[in-house]
């Protein structure tokens, strides 16, 4: 499990990490039992594309090294702070960290370099204690920086997967509806796709779509391949499916 407070600030307004509302701030974060944690710059620029899709590529300041890996300056902090997470003697207990750093994205009304501060919870079952936690300690931040009018969104994952389950989709598609929640232009394109599809005389193909639900994985991507160099397509950017 994994609960996020973030907050972020002009580098403009604050070059340094180490100004006085900064140590302040992941004072606060330390007290509460909070380590700082400190990832590269530079990171592998795959998981990003995975959990927010191709279009967060337009985005992202991309580089590749010797051996071929696509790498970028991080857009955000979660994802390298949960990595380093997740390759640690720890993954899997319970460990709670913090940051302030630089990340990198592009944003074409604000400057493309800013600072993110936040809070990262992995491992820890009471899930709800965890959440109102942390939504204290970013409430507690933003008063103490003089910020009043702010705007709290929360969400769960569980609850979207409970919607998926009371539809009773295909398996194809319950995938591609979660695999897609993060992504929220995807997200709204499928819900679009899916409801074309499952109208007054569905479509053409949902036998096929049924039948690629239920089969092996390597051989449905080998169909897939197959059916694509038939139709004279090629994988979009050059990625390729994982194998497993």
């Amino acid at each position: 499990m994994t609960a996020t407070a973030a907050a972020s600030a002009s580098a403009k307004a604050s070059a340094s990490a180490s100004s006085g509302w900064a140590d302040a701030l992941l004072a606060s974060f330390a007290q509460a039992g909070y380590v700082r944690a400190e990832p590269p710059i530079l990171q592998p620029a795959e998981p990003f594309l995975d959990l927010s899709g191709e279009d967060i590529r337009r985005s992202l300041y991309l580089t590749t090294d010797a051996t071929g890996e696509e790498l970028c300056l991080r857009p955000d902090l979660t994802i390298p702070v949960a990595r380093d997470y997740l390759a640690s003697p720890k993954a899997g207990q319970p460990a709670g960290f913090s940051y302030l750093g630089p990340v990198f994205r592009y944003r074409a009304d604000r400057p493309s370099e800013f600072l993110q501060a936040g809070i990262e919870s992995f491992g820890r079952q009471d899930r709800a204690a965890a959440d109102a936690e942390m939504l204290a300690l970013a409430l507690e931040a933003t008063s103490a920086f003089g910020v009043g009018d702010v705007e709290i969104k929360t969400g769960d994952v569980a609850l979207f997967n409970a919607l998926i389950d009371a539809l009773q989709l295909y398996p194809v598609w319950r995938r591609r509806l979660i695999k897609d929640f993060n992504r929220r232009i995807s997200l709204t394109q499928d819900i679009e796709q899916l409801t074309l599809k499952t109208g007054p005389g569905g479509n053409e193909y949902e036998g096929v779509l049924a039948a690629l639900a239920g089969s092996d994985r390597k051989a449905a991507l080998a169909l897939v391949t197959d059916l694509m160099s038939i139709a004279g397509a090629s994988n979009v950017g050059g990625r390729t499916v994982a194998e497993p």
